[in-house]
């Protein structure tokens, strides 16, 4: 009787053995229970992230005031300093309404994208009727001891002109008319040189969301300082920096005058 003890116990050992699968079984299903929560949670995770999508496209779209205006504000294409063209911004002030009282005048050299070289001079006009004070603050007793055109400027702008690719200007249908004009007057050639315009670079760039596009408003709408308009120096200066945003966008290179 005492030796059938140890085939009992084999028994029951088996018995223990054979209830491991349950074991097994029963983990499995603890391990499934607990991955459903934390496939939920993964699930809000995610649900969770899509708004910030949309706050990383906000800036490219994003709006601000300009003058009381609201202009969009668009990212500009990529390109290299190498890619943008040499041009020099020119602005000419004048004594009277005829185009050929050139009174003052301003060149800004851009080569790649930055400022090279900078000209500005007072030209005397052909007479002492002065007008348009309150606009550039130039007086007959400022003027009338400053040399004339020919001396003054004519060989800069040839040699300006021989170094760009073209002309700029905001309203350049005026500045061009003022130096062909003037050139004329004193019986010079006017440059042969192409000619663009940042003010109609404005208008097919920004159309109808300025309610202007005189210089101020597009340098405000560009981010571009103008220190003093109708200062000629200030605006050529102004009117480079325009040129050179306005390509960086596209928008000058159909701007011809």
């Amino acid at each position: 009787m005492a030796a059938k003890k140890p085939t009992g116990n084999r028994t029951l050992t088996a018995k223990k053995r054979g209830a491991q699968p349950k074991a097994t079984i029963s983990r499995v299903a603890t391990v499934k229970r607990k991955a459903k929560p934390a496939t939920a949670s993964r699930s809000l995770a995610v649900k969770k992230r899509e708004p910030s999508a949309s706050r990383v496209v906000e800036p490219v779209t994003k709006r601000k005031p300009v003058a009381g205006r609201v202009v969009t504000v668009s990212k500009p294409k990529p390109s290299t300093a190498r890619s943008l063209p040499t041009f020099t911004a020119i602005d000419f002030e004048t004594s009277g309404k005829e185009a050929h009282k050139a009174c003052s005048v301003a060149m800004v050299r851009v080569v790649g994208g930055r400022i090279v070289e900078e000209f500005h001079t007072l030209i005397r006009p052909p007479d002492k009727n002065v007008i348009f004070t309150e606009l550039h603050g130039l007086t007959w007793n400022r003027l009338r001891k400053e040399r004339d055109f020919p001396e003054a400027a004519y060989a800069k702008v040839v040699e300006l002109a021989e170094a760009s690719e073209f002309f700029v200007a905001h309203y350049a249908e005026f500045d061009k008319k003022v130096l062909e004009h003037t050139c004329r007057y004193y019986e010079l050639a006017p440059p042969s040189l192409p000619w663009r315009c940042t003010c109609n670079a404005s208008r097919g760039h920004f159309r109808d969301t300025l309610y202007n596009h005189k210089l101020p408003t597009v340098c405000e709408a560009l981010g571009v300082e103008l220190m003093s308009h109708h200062d000629a120096m200030a605006d050529a200066r102004a009117c480079a920096e325009l040129a050179i945003r306005f390509l960086e966008r596209g928008a000058l290179q159909k701007a011809n005058v």
